[in-house]
């Protein structure tokens, strides 16, 4: 029996309504009363029958009745259909859409992601990268040159054009900074031009970055998409008994262009561990972005506490 119910319960989902939706609100709100003839009308025509009071006539039931189902069916198909949604997983350069930034903060938010890219390949796939003090350094670098011309390249392509596009933002205590990456992407592209050019002179500036994180560390912890995400979190993990939980990850960085929310969560009791699915479901429905929860039982507190701290950048909500 519980088999069956696990399996019916993604079906009966699309038809619980939560309503989201508040067009579905709206023309239900609109129909119900044309299902019976509201109380005021029965009463005035009790007192003036000649009257024959209705809102629009004998099929008033059928036309209400009929706005409900085609509500509900919309919902439904609407529900279905963010349910299945996945977000594009693009590189980086092909989500930036170049719009004029109305501050720093919001060209910092546009670069990040494009910076992310770069580090991740940069030490995943660098002749640095799997490097220790008893190691040695990639020898095969076929991925590293193609990904370096592939993702790279474009990605400081599209960040130098921001930065030139969006001039009048940048303080003037960085344009000096800003200065030294354009160098630098500039040399870089010659580099893959002409390998034997040597761009040593000019090496990403990690001033840069460190400016460029700072500032959207700062409108993350501002942000009304992170409050509302972490209100509504809150009231729902309240009930699962979590012993402790935290937001992570790009939300709190660049919410409007992450790809999903993060969170890590310590239950308590083993038994709310089925009620993560509903809350996965109810986020995106709610949300539009998928919720990846990484979960600690409450006797592995040694392993939550160490994964919390390799989280430098969180927004911590105590159970």
């Amino acid at each position: 029996m519980t088999n069956l119910l696990d399996r019916i319960k993604p079906v009966l989902r699309l038809f619980w309504p939560k309503f989201y939706n508040r067009s579905t609100w709206v023309i239900i709100t609109f129909a119900l009363p044309l299902l019976s003839k509201p109380l005021w009308i029965e009463i005035l025509n009790i007192f003036l029958p000649e009257l024959k009071l209705q809102i629009i006539g004998q099929y008033d039931w059928l036309i209400g009745l009929l706005l409900i189902v085609s509500a509900l069916v919309y919902n439904i198909i609407s529900r279905y259909h963010e349910l299945k949604y996945r977000p594009v997983d693009n590189f980086a350069f092909e989500r930036v859409s170049f719009k004029k930034a109305k501050t720093f903060i919001d060209l910092a938010q546009e670069i990040l992601p494009l910076l992310k890219e770069n580090e991740y390949i940069f030490k995943n796939l660098g002749p640095n990268s799997n490097f220790d003090s008893e190691g040695e350094l990639r020898t095969d670098l076929t991925l590293w040159h193609k990904k370096k011309v592939e993702i790279i390249e474009p990605n400081n392509d599209v960040i130098k054009e921001l930065l030139e596009r969006n001039k009048e933002v940048i303080p003037q205590n960085h344009l000096d900074l800003i200065q030294q990456l354009k160098m630098h992407i500039d040399a870089f592209k010659e580099h893959l031009r002409n390998p034997n050019f040597d761009y040593r002179q000019h090496q990403f500036p990690i001033e840069f970055y460190d400016l460029i994180l700072d500032s959207c560390k700062t409108a993350g912890y501002n942000s009304r998409i992170i409050n509302k995400s972490l209100k509504w979190l809150s009231k729902r993990i309240s009930k699962l008994d979590a012993k402790d939980w935290f937001l992570f990850g790009s939300i709190l960085l660049y919410p409007k262009k992450a790809l999903d929310t993060d969170i890590a969560l310590q239950m308590q009791n083993t038994s709310q561990f089925d009620s993560l699915g509903s809350l996965k479901i109810d986020y995106k429905l709610k949300f539009k972005k998928n919720l990846d929860i990484t979960v600690f039982h409450s006797d592995e507190n040694d392993e939550y506490e160490k994964f919390k701290s390799l989280n430098h950048i969180k927004n911590q909500i105590n159970g």
